[in-house]
């Protein structure tokens, strides 16, 4: 199975999010050889390098375009790129998944680990807090299954947006 990663906090993130991504990956990669891991990264890295697994590729923008706006690649254009690599699963390693993503052929996964800025809001700005909103509504939505990262995740995201608690693994 060819299985995709939203790569930018593997490749662009030292702590948290982007340990929680390079750890899963290398699991994945170490104890399931036989799939082929993709990392779809949206600008090269001086900070982490892909790991050294012979079936873990690292993906790039391709394209002037996608290079210049790295931003609109991740969020859509992305798509192009998972259907020329064949890939099955996404994974929405830290709340967001493609645009549009529900409409290919391919499944997807999100991961959501909080949402602190729905339970502390005066700790946020507005503007951040809405778009973290619209990225989780949008991921949760269209996401074939939610990995939650604790049962108050879960719970956060059956009270906070009303998600079928059956689409949600902890």
């Amino acid at each position: 199975m060819n299985i995709g990663f939203d790569a930018k906090r593997y490749f662009h993130n030292n702590t948290g999010l982007g340990n929680y991504s390079r750890t899963l990956v290398g699991g994945l990669a170490h104890f399931y050889p036989e799939h082929e891991y993709f990392l779809f990264n949206p600008k090269p890295s001086k900070r982490h390098q892909k790991p050294s697994f012979k079936n873990v590729h690292e993906v790039l923008p391709d394209g002037p375009l996608s290079k210049r706006i790295p931003a609109l690649w991740r969020s859509n254009w992305v798509k192009k790129d998972i259907k020329k690599e064949c890939i099955e699963l996404y994974h929405g390693l830290s709340h967001e998944i493609p645009v549009g993503i529900h409409k290919t052929s391919v499944k997807s996964v999100v991961t959501i680990h909080d949402l602190i800025f729905e339970r502390f809001p005066t700790q946020y700005k507005k503007m951040d807090a809405f778009i973290y909103r619209r990225k989780i509504l949008y991921a949760c939505a269209h996401a074939n299954r939610i990995i939650a990262i604790s049962e108050q995740t879960k719970t956060d995201l059956i009270d906070f947006y009303k998600i079928e608690p059956v689409k949600i693994e902890v």
